[in-house]
C-alpha cells in the first residue's frame, strides 16, 4: 500500500453543524450526532473523494488508495476538510499525537480511523460499525479496489495489516438505528377499523397518524407500544399509516385507506365468463381513459373505452384498458366526486366482483366486503348502477387490442466496460411476453437463440431479431460489446516474520483475472513463473512482473521476504551433589537443531566447545553461550558443585 509523500496543507476553519441526515454521513438532532456506516463505493462525482478539495486526489495520489479514501471519509462525515497528516498511512497517528487535533486511543469507536505503520507505508481505514468484538472496517487499497470492507473480530482485524498503533478519535459519534417498515395490514367491524403490525425490531413504540387524504395530511395522531390501534371512522375517505419509533429514529409502513360510506351489497356475485372485452357506462355517460384516470365522460363510439375483463380464481375480475394496459382502480365523476374502487391493501393489483343490482351491477373490491356508495351515503343498491356492455371486437380493435401495436417496445443497450474477466453482452429491456429473440456476430451467419458474449478486450458486433405474434412487425437491429483494456491492478504485500523452519514468499493478490506473474531475485536473471522463497534468516528481494493481455499495462516492482532470528528458550541447569569418584558437568536440553555450544570457566578465558566437568569437592561456575544462525544467541552461567561426601 502506497501512499502521497508528505506535502503541508493549510486548512480554513470551518464549526460544523449537522443539521439533517446524510446516507454515509452523521445526522444531528436534540443534540446528538449520529453515525451512518459506508457500505458502498462514493460516486465519482462526490467531491470528498473525486475533486480538488481532497487533496490526495488534487496531487495525483486519489482512490484507489487508503490514504485518499480515509481523508475524504473524514471529510464526508465531519462536513468540513479534516485535520489529519497528509502523508504516507503510516504517518497518521504519529501526526495526531504530535498536534493533538483529535483524541486518539486503542479502544475501537464508531467513526474512528483505525491506523498501521507496517509494511511499506502503512495502512488506514473506517470503523463504520461495532457489534460485540466484531467490527466492520470500511477501505481502499492503492493500486487495487478503490473501496472494499471487511468484517472480523478487533482481534483478527488489527493483525490483519502489520503495525497496528490506534485510533484517531473524529468524534463521539452514537451509532444510528436502521428500523425495518412496518407492514400495515386492516380489518373492519361496522365502523372500527383495527390496524395490526408484526414487531419491528428495536423499536420502542409506535406512531399511528391518521390522514384526510392519500399525501397523509394529518387528522391526528396517536402513540403506543402495542402492535394494534382499533379506530372508529365515518362519513367520509381516511388514510392511516404507522411509524416504528427508536428514540430519534423511525421508519414508516404503507398507507392504507379505508370507506367508512361504504355498505354491505345485498346483490348476488355475477358470473360473466372467462375473458370478455365490454364499455363501461353510467346511463349515456361512458368510461373513458384521460391521463392515465379513468373517468366518466359523455364519449363518442370511437372514444370509448374498451375494458378487458378477466375473472380470477376466487370468482373476481381484473379490468384493464385495452389502451393504456393499465388496471382500473378507480373512477371519477364529471363532477369531480370520487367513487372509489380503491384496495384496502395498496400493495396488491385491484379486482372486482361484479354484483347484480336491479338495474345493472355494482363493482366490490375483492379484499373487503364493502362496495362503494353513492355521494351521500346511502345504501350501494340506490346508487346509479354500472353498465356493463359486453362488445364483440372489430378487426380493427382486435388488430390494435391483440396485436399490442405496430412496432415492438423493445430497449436494446450496447454494453461498454472495462476488462474484468466476466462475460458481457448486450441487454434487451421491455420485451413483451411471448416474444422469440434470436442473435448473430455477421450478417453471413445463421441465426441463434444463444445471446453472444464477450469477455477479452475488443469489440463484438451482435445483431438481433425479436419476433411477437402480438405485434404487426419484426424488430432487427445491431449493438456493439466493446469490452476496453483494464488497469492492471493487485495487492502486494511484503513478508517479514521470525524464524519458524518453514518456507515463505510474497504475497501477491487481487490481481485482474487472468494475470500471468513472473519473478526473480536478481535484475541479471531471467524471468521465471517459479515464486521464490525463503527460509532462513535474511531478505530476499523479489522482483515481480504482473502482465495482462487484456490490461494497458504491465505492473512491476519489488517486494522482500525478509525472515528474522527466532528466540530459542534452552533449559539448562547446574549440578549439585555429592562427590562419588564420577566426572559431573551441566545439563542442557530443548536446544534448537544446527546450535553451537560454547563454554569457559573464566569470563577472562577464551570461548571452547568443550563441556567443564568436575570430580572433586568444590564448585566450577560454567558459563556457556548457544549461537544458531536463525536463533537469537543465548548465554548465562550455571554452577557445578560437589560436597563432601558423609
Amino acid at each position: 500500500m502506497r501512499f502521497l509523500k508528505k506535502f503541508i496543507v493549510s486548512f480554513l476553519a470551518i464549526t460544523l453543524a449537522v443539521l439533517t441526515s446524510f446516507v454515509n454521513g452523521t445526522y444531528q438532532l436534540k443534540a446528538k450526532t449520529y453515525f451512518f456506516a459506508r457500505s458502498s463505493a462514493p460516486s465519482k462525482s462526490d467531491f470528498h473523494y473525486y475533486s480538488d478539495q481532497n487533496i490526495y486526489y488534487k496531487y495525483d495520489y486519489g482512490m484507489p488508495n487508503c490514504t485518499a479514501y480515509a481523508w475524504g471519509r473524514a471529510y464526508e462525515i465531519l462536513g468540513e476538510p479534516p485535520q489529519l497528516s497528509t502523508g504516507m498511512a503510516k504517518e497518521w497517528y504519529d501526526y495526531n499525537a504530535k498536534h493533538h487535533y483529535y483524541a486518539y486511543g486503542s479502544i475501537p469507536k464508531v467513526g474512528s480511523v483505525m491506523c498501521w505503520n507496517g509494511d511499506w507505508g502503512g495502512h488506514v481505514a473506517i470503523v463504520g460499525k461495532i457489534e460485540g468484538e466484531y467490527l466492520t472496517i470500511s477501505n481502499s487499497s492503492y493500486g487495487g479496489e478503490a473501496f472494499y470492507t471487511q468484517t472480523n473480530t478487533f482481534a483478527y482485524l488489527k493483525t490483519y495489516y502489520p503495525g497496528f498503533q490506534g485510533f484517531l478519535y473524529l468524534h463521539d459519534f452514537t451509532p444510528a438505528v436502521n428500523l425495518a417498515k412496518p407492514k400495515l395490514r386492516v380489518s373492519r367491524s361496522g365502523m372500527n377499523y383495527t390496524f395490526q403490525w408484526d414487531k419491528i425490531a428495536d423499536a420502542t413504540t409506535y406512531q399511528i397518524d391518521v390522514c384526510h387524504d392519500a399525501k397523509c395530511e394529518l387528522t391526528d395522531e396517536f402513540v403506543t407500544s402495542k402492535l394494534t390501534f382499533t379506530k372508529a371512522f365515518a362519513d367520509q375517505p381516511y388514510w392511516v399509516r404507522v411509524h416504528a419509533q427508536h428514540g430519534d429514529f423511525a421508519s414508516v409502513s404503507n398507507t392504507v385507506g379505508v370507506n367508512p360510506a361504504a355498505y354491505h351489497l345485498m346483490g348476488t356475485k355475477q358470473n360473466l365468463g372467462t375473458h370478455f372485452y365490454a364499455q363501461i357506462a353510467f346511463g349515456d355517460i361512458y368510461v373513458k381513459n384521460v391521463n392515465h384516470t379513468a373517468m366518466l365522460e359523455t364519449a363518442t363510439n370511437d372514444d370509448k373505452g374498451i375494458y378487458e375483463f378477466i375473472r380470477q380464481k376466487d370468482g373476481s375480475y381484473t379490468i384493464k384498458d385495452t389502451k393504456t394496459k393499465e388496471l382500473l382502480t378507480s373512477m371519477r365523476q364529471k363532477n369531480n366526486v370520487d367513487l372509489f374502487f380503491t384496495n384496502i391493501d395498496d400493495t396488491k393489483n385491484q379486482a372486482f366482483f361484479l354484483r347484480k343490482l336491479k338495474k345493472g351491477y355494482a363493482l366490490q373490491p375483492s379484499d373487503t366486503a364493502y362496495a362503494v356508495c353513492g355521494v351521500k351515503g346511502e345504501k350501494a343498491e340506490r346508487t346509479t348502477p354500472i353498465q356493463i356492455n359486453r362488445i364483440a371486437l372489430t378487426t380493427s380493435q382486435s388488430f390494435r387490442i391483440q396485436k399490442g401495436g405496430i412496432t415492438l417496445p423493445v430497449n436494446v443497450n450496447a454494453y461498454k466496460g472495462s476488462y474484468d474477466g466476466k462475460a458481457h453482452s448486450i441487454s434487451l429491456q421491455n420485451v413483451p411476453a411471448g416474444s422469440t429473440i434470436t442473435y448473430r456476430t455477421s450478417t453471413k451467419s445463421g441465426w441463434s437463440s444463444k445471446k453472444p458474449t464477450r469477455t477479452n478486450a475488443g469489440t463484438t458486433m451482435v445483431y438481433y431479431h425479436v419476433m411477437n405474434p402480438h405485434y404487426a412487425q419484426d424488430m432487427y437491429g445491431s449493438a456493439e460489446i466493446i469490452v476496453h483494456k483494464a488497469n492492471c491492478k493487485a495487492r502486494i504485500n511484503d513478508y517479514k516474520h521470525t524464524y519458524d523452519e518453514k518456507k515463505h514468499t510474497i504475497s501477491i493478490t487481487k490481481t485482474l483475472p487472468g494475470s500471468t506473474i513472473y519473478y526473480r531475485t536478481s535484475l541479471k536473471k531471467d524471468w521465471t513463473k517459479e515464486k521464490p522463497m525463503r527460509t532462513n534468516v535474511g531478505t530476499t528481494s523479489v522482483y515481480y512482473k504482473i502482465s495482462n493481455p487484456n490490461a494497458r499495462k504491465t505492473i512491476t516492482g519489488k517486494a522482500n521476504i525478509t525472515v528474522l532470528k527466532a528466540t530459542q528458550k534452552p533449559k539448562i541447569k547446574g549440578y549439585n551433589g555429592s562427590y562419588d569418584h564420577k566426572k559431573h558437568t551441566l545439563c542442557m536440553t530443548q536446544i534448537k537443531p544446527h546450535s553451537t555450544i560454547y563454554y569457559r570457566s573464566n569470563t577472562k578465558k577464551k570461548w571452547s566447545k568443550i563441556k567443564p566437568t568436575r570430580t572433586s569437592v568444590g564448585t566450577t561456575k560454567v558459563y556457556y553461550k548457544i549461537t544458531n544462525s536463525n536463533y537469537k544467541d543465548v548465554s548465562g552461567s550455571v554452577s557445578i558443585i560437589i560436597k563432601k561426601k558423609t
